[in-house]
């Protein structure tokens, strides 16, 4: 309740209860858990790849630190942070930022391929179908601009763009 997973794990561990198993798993593997949103993140990179052959490089838990991870087109990802409290990706996410700097030399196809595995990371339960309605929906809403929105279930996402950076980010309500 407190968000204090790493005294707690350390408990858990210690304890050695017949439930302490399940609740270490639970708290490392929490629908918005890091490792959760990776293998969400993973499993649209390969869809994406297969359908479009685009070539989005997967992300690995082993590379993040800081509450944030680096992509295969040199993106950063940044968790959580407009929280109000110190949440450790690893337990929870609440947020997200993928931020890239100097974008228009990037394909412009791993760009998009990268948006669609952070809104897949980022949304329990979501399919090709509904992050391609999220994402599709979002651009084409900015009419060209700079920026646009969306809400989807708890979640509000936004993409803006200039000459210089583009970002895509959601947060939980």
């Amino acid at each position: 309740e407190k968000k204090d997973y790493e005294n707690a794990l350390t408990y858990l561990d210690k304890l050695n209860y017949k439930d302490s198993e399940a609740m270490v798993e639970a708290m490392v593997n929490s629908p918005y858990s890091l490792n959760k949103f990776i293998e969400r993140y993973n499993e649209m990179a390969d869809i994406i790849n297969e359908i479009e052959g685009v070539g989005v490089a997967k992300l690995s838990a082993d590379n993040a630190s800081d509450n944030k991870i680096e992509t295969g087109v040199g993106a950063t990802v940044t968790f959580n942070r407009s929280s109000d409290e110190e949440l450790d990706c690893k337990y929870e996410i609440s947020s997200f930022m993928w931020y890239k700097k100097a974008w228009i030399t990037v394909d412009a196809n791993k760009l998009a391929g990268e948006w669609y595995c952070c809104v897949a990371g980022f949304i329990p339960d979501s399919d090709f179908d509904t992050v391609n309605d999220i994402v599709t929906g979002m651009m084409n809403s900015s009419g060209g601009g700079m920026y646009a929105s969306t809400d989807y279930g708890d979640s509000s996402l936004t993409i803006s763009k200039t000459k210089k950076e583009l970002t895509i980010g959601g947060s939980r309500k």
